[in-house]
């Protein structure tokens, strides 16, 4: 699936044949599996295709019988990775501290609005725990075995933020992986990006994070092809973005398209 090819086309033919990249006779060769091995194989289009191999060797009674080759591609190999270190699951409503009349109108809200699909707008002071809700809702919503990832975009750097959220193709610009990279927005596939500090966002970035919104494609950095993306976004900011609007300093279109629940 991944390289294109099909069953009928490869099976009783030559692995030299059918993938010449392969690692799987240079493995046997040297009798040692290898693994993690970042690799550049074509797929049936003869397009390239950048995949971690690992190739495993199978013996019997100490004779070689013959290797296997897996691989996967890097973009779902960070999305694991991402997952498996911003995964909080015991972030929940329960735990968020306070009994105001207030903060039990605010835990009841986002807890109502939970499994929706929509785009959250959480507002409030530095300090109050806009994060903590937003993972609470992540981890009460549809979406909670798929990846929660934060962007602080007040942290990046504006000129790396682009390519943070949508990632960049292989050449894209002085010191870019020749490999590309994906950006958050394949990472977080059929998960929640957080945009926390959304008020910090450059205004040139805010048409394309509404385009992706609108439209859920992205385009990588130095790249020509739309891919398409489910993501959930939950905003927030500490900043009065109506304020902003009037100073144009945030898109209207975009503070309506993040407010639809806020």
């Amino acid at each position: 699936e991944k390289l294109g090819i099909e069953s009928g086309a490869a099976l009783g033919r030559q692995i030299s044949e059918i993938v010449p990249e392969s690692l799987l006779s240079a493995a046997l060769k040297s009798q040692r599996s290898i693994y993690e091995n970042s690799v550049e194989y074509h797929n049936a289009e003869g397009t390239a295709v950048h995949l971690v191999s690992n190739i495993t060797l199978v013996k019997k009674e100490g004779r070689l019988l013959g290797a296997v080759e897996s691989f996967n591609t890097d973009e779902s190999l960070f999305r694991i990775a991402h997952r498996l270190l911003n995964t909080d699951t015991s972030a929940s409503f329960q735990k968020i501290i306070g009994d105001s009349l207030v903060m039990r109108e605010a835990k009841g809200r986002a807890s109502a609005i939970a499994k929706s699909p929509s785009t959250v707008l959480i507002t409030g002071e530095s300090g109050t725990g806009k994060e903590l809700f937003a993972r609470a809702i992540h981890n009460s919503s549809l979406r909670s075995e798929n990846p929660f990832i934060p962007v602080n975009c007040s942290a990046i750097p504006d000129p790396l933020l682009e390519s943070e959220l949508f990632g960049y193709d292989g050449g894209a610009f002085t010191g870019a992986k020749a490999s590309g990279k994906p950006g958050i927005f394949e990472m977080a596939e059929k998960g929640t990006i957080f945009l926390d500090e959304i008020g910090d966002m450059p205004y040139a970035m805010q048409a394309k994070l509404l385009r992706a919104l609108q439209e859920g494609e992205i385009e990588r950095v130095g790249g020509s092809k739309s891919i398409s993306v489910d993501v959930r976004i939950i905003a927030a900011t500490n900043q009065n973005l109506e304020e902003m609007i009037k100073a144009k300093q945030f898109r209207q279109d975009l503070y309506f398209r993040l407010n639809v629940v806020g």
